[in-house]
């Protein structure tokens, strides 16, 4: 995981969201046990975030399977929509369910998930209605706190947008939030995981923060709508030129 060009997740959050794409994609994932490095194809089964465990199904290698024991190292490479993805677990048990046969591994520590770089963004006209809303939740006491904004610029990452400061606590810059809802002209997403990456004062007023929110993990259909959407700025863009 030492590639300086990956994205390395450290927020379970975000990870969740990752896994549970690969639950619903069935995508088929490479488990390399330790020492012997043997390798066998697997899938994830269930995710619990609260107690910090995943499920994995049992390999399709019995070699390794009559290896795997409590405590052991596991290696988990994969992909998501053609983006690679890479992460490591510890072994707790193995459980057998009827024909099942799973294995119970501890929250990874992070995940190296190496995603698309360089997207293009576009610029939300001033006269298309515009509203973001997203929540930050204070770690320490559980507290969430909900914030408003005018989104300025858009790519398949995430967004940029303007923020007027209230009573609520100055967001932090790197943690988890939430955007409840995005609505930019007739389009609506909801519920989508992202992290906040920056916060500056406005270059042109004293009264607003410029922030920048990186999405997590979109759906296909939200991540389908968004492309087409970005599509439909750049044309609208290009004939103003």
């Amino acid at each position: 995981m030492s590639d300086p060009a990956s994205t390395l997740i450290r927020n379970h959050r975000r990870q969740h969201s990752l896994f549970r794409e690969l639950i619903k994609s069935r995508s088929l994932l490479t488990l390399t046990g330790t020492p012997k490095r043997l390798q066998g194809v697997t899938q994830m089964l269930e995710t619990d975030l609260e107690s910090g465990k995943l499920a994995l199904e049992a390999p399709n290698n019995e070699e390794l399977v009559k290896l795997l024991a409590p405590g052991m190292p596991l290696r988990v490479r994969g992909s998501l929509r053609g983006v690679p993805v890479y992460f490591e677990v510890i072994l707790e048990r193995l459980i057998q369910d009827g024909d099942l046969q799973a294995l119970v591994c501890q929250w990874p520590e992070e995940v190296d998930y190496r995603q698309r770089r360089g997207a293009f963004r576009m610029n939300i006209p001033l006269s298309m209605e515009a509203r973001v809303i997203w929540t930050q939740r204070d770690e320490e006491t559980g507290q969430e706190f909900l914030h408003t904004g005018r989104p300025v610029d858009l790519s398949i990452q995430g967004i940029g947008l303007d923020w007027e400061p209230d009573e609520q606590p100055l967001p932090v810059v790197g943690s988890a939030v939430v955007v409840q809802s995005l609505a930019i002209g007739p389009h609506r997403w909801r519920d989508i995981d992202a992290v906040l990456r920056n916060a500056q004062r406005h270059t042109g007023r004293d009264d607003l923060y410029r922030m920048g929110l990186e999405f997590g993990f979109l759906s296909l259909s939200a991540e389908r709508m968004l492309n087409r959407f970005i599509m439909d700025l750049q044309c609208e863009a290009a004939k103003r030129t």
